[in-house]
């Protein structure tokens, strides 16, 4: 009976271990997320600058008065869809962190 609960006891502890390497595992992957989504969201800031820096240069002195999602363009447009598209994805990865 005793060899059977240090057998069971051996299992168990290689049972843990095996979680927490797990755990560690899961742990820098969201590090890894965090960090790309971090860069992202800098990167967009600094795209949704850029927009409206051209939209403004576009339309002139008198666009400073009007919000720039109030200007209106075809590719203004696409710039809107990818910026949805990217949040979706970081959604999705934070979602899938929380699942984990």
């Amino acid at each position: 009976m005793i060899e059977a609960l240090k057998r069971e006891n051996k299992r168990l502890k290689e049972e843990l271990e095996k979680a927490r390497r797990q755990c560690l595992s899961l742990e820098e992957e969201r590090r890894s997320w965090n960090e790309e989504k971090e860069s992202l969201l800098w990167e967009q800031k600094i795209l949704k600058q850029k927009i409206d820096d051209l939209l403004r240069r576009i339309y002139g002195r008198k666009s400073e008065k009007t919000p720039p999602g109030q200007l209106y363009l075809p590719w203004f447009q696409l710039a809107f869809e990818a910026q949805e598209e990217v949040e979706k994805e970081l959604r999705s990865k934070a979602e899938d962190v929380e699942e984990a």
